[in-house]
């Protein structure tokens, strides 16, 4: 984000001195294209410390995984819901219906949690092994 930042800045500092201060259509053009252009080439060369580069099929590959073990441990798991909250009324033809229960939101924050940590490191671990 910091180069896009320096080509912003580095932009502004060539209108200031290239352009009159009434601007028109065209000089706003060669601007935002000279912008793009710049944007562009930044984009295809990678900063340093960031030349390794995630392919489409790898994060496929970890989206589908993440999903795949959250949903299995919501299968499995059942201190999702907590059953000591449940709340039931007895309804038309006395039939018992379930009025309100609590989710235990942390317990799920925290396993998808540590599923996201687990893959992130061993896709970026695979990352790493693909480049060195």
């Amino acid at each position: 984000m910091k180069i896009v930042d320096d080509l912003f800045v580095a932009e502004i500092e060539k209108v200031t001195s290239d352009f009159p201060s009434v601007y028109s259509k065209d000089d706003v053009v060669v601007i935002l294209n000279r912008l793009r252009n710049s944007v562009e080439n930044t984009e295809e060369s990678a900063p340093a410390g960031f030349e390794k580069i995630i392919s489409k099929d790898q994060l496929i590959e970890f989206n589908d995984t993440v999903t795949e073990k959250f949903l299995e441990y919501l299968d499995r798991n059942h201190e999702i819901v907590d059953y000591e909250s449940a709340e039931f009324i007895i309804n038309y033809d006395n039939k018992v219906e379930l009025e309100n229960v609590n989710i235990n939101t942390d317990n799920i924050y925290d396993n998808l949690s540590s599923i996201l940590y687990a893959e992130l490191n061993l896709l970026l671990n695979a990352v790493n092994a693909d480049v060195d």
